[in-house]
């Protein structure tokens, strides 16, 4: 529904007389949602509102108009609180810039300090592993080995494995001295010779039996082999290793100079932040905002109705915003008004919220 064109003002005032009774027969009306309370009651004598007027006029349908007008402190608060927030909002976004870049110079300088801690420690690591040529273990494992390569089938019945170093190969030569005694016990009692008497031998074999046929060089080139897989196999795992921690290595080499150049980047962002020309288009808004503030005058909700066979019928509501080179108008429903006068609405947070929501939109649109 549009809002009603006013006559000039001499006519209105020559019309005054003629509809006297009018605004109290809409004074005195109730609503059917508000039954208590007539509409006088209800509107008059608002805490919200800093001035109250009733007056009349004819429209250009020559209708007798009764028109209600409330020059609102809750909108004006409801307004005030709004640039209030987005001046706030405004602000909050060139904190979070600035602070965005002093993160980022944080983060950075993190970033450089733990790269070159992991490099000091990766060089460190590839150092020693390639000075200790696959670690103690193998350099035991090699040991042994040698020493191992010194056992002959006639002294491997008396090997030590205390003289060994890794525990492995201990208790292997452990078992290859028991086995070579076995065998040289079992050759010393049933010598080959024996093997032409076969009763004699399977006998002797019997009473001699070591549960295993391996004659002492056999025992020795088998444990040897073994040592020997197991160093070889130690070295591969270390040659991986070693691979692999020079691969990581020349990575961390490389990423090096990329940090300290993101270093310096975030450095001159975070320097030059306040000086960031978006800044200076931010506080132009909020500027805009102060002085449209500053211009803005008052605030109306006004409302009218006509008196038809002696009735009021309600016709619309609006809110005015009026500043010095025009007034926005937008219509609103009925319940609002009366439901803010109902519970004396005086601040912007007792105030409909879809009734803010329609001033909000009214308000950008100056």
């Amino acid at each position: 529904m549009k809002f009603l064109r006013v006559i000039p003002l001499a006519l209105s005032a020559l019309l005054a007389g003629c509809f006297g009774g009018d605004i109290s027969t809409v004074k005195n009306s109730k609503l059917q949602s508000w039954p208590a309370f007539t509409v006088g009651q209800l509107l008059d004598k608002r805490e919200g509102c800093t001035k109250t007027k009733w007056e009349k006029f004819t429209d250009d349908r020559n209708r007798a108009i009764v028109q209600y007008t409330c020059e609102s402190d809750a909108v004006r608060d409801a307004l005030s609180n709004k640039i209030a927030r987005d001046i706030a909002s405004n602000d909050r976004q060139k904190a979070l810039s600035l602070e965005s870049a002093a993160k980022m110079l944080e983060h950075e300088e993190r970033s450089l300090s733990s790269t070159e801690t992991k490099l000091a420690e990766q060089t460190k690591l590839v150092t020693t592993l390639v000075s200790q040529e696959g670690g103690l273990k193998a350099q035991a494992l090699r040991a042994d080995l040698a020493r191992l390569q010194q056992v002959t089938p006639t002294s491997c019945a008396q090997a030590n494995p205390q003289q060994y170093v890794d525990e492995t190969v201990q208790g292997l030569v452990k078992n290859m001295a028991g086995s070579c005694s076995s065998a040289a016990r079992f050759l010393a009692n049933c010598p080959e010779s024996m093997k032409a008497d076969r009763a004699r031998y399977l006998i002797c074999a019997q009473t001699f039996d070591t549960g295993s046929s391996k004659s002492p060089s056999v025992i020795v080139r088998e444990v040897t082999e073994e040592v020997q897989r197991r160093l070889e196999s130690l070295e591969q795992a270390s040659n991986r290793r070693l691979r692999d921690e020079q691969e990581y290595l020349k990575a961390l080499e490389g990423d090096l100079p990329k940090r300290r150049e993101a270093l310096e980047l975030a450095r001159a962002k975070a320097t030059n932040a306040p000086n960031n020309p978006e800044f200076a288009k931010i506080d132009a808004q909020s500027e805009k905002l102060r002085q449209k503030l500053a211009k803005f005058q008052r605030a109306h909700e006004v409302s009218q109705w006509t008196v038809q066979a002696g009735q009021p019928v309600y016709l619309a509501s609006r809110i005015e915003l009026v500043f010095p080179d025009r007034t926005l108008q937008e219509q609103i429903k009925p319940e609002y008004v009366f439901e803010h006068a109902a519970k004396n609405a005086r601040i912007a947070r007792d105030l409909h919220g879809f009734y803010l929501m329609q001033l909000s939109t009214l308000w950008d649109s100056y």
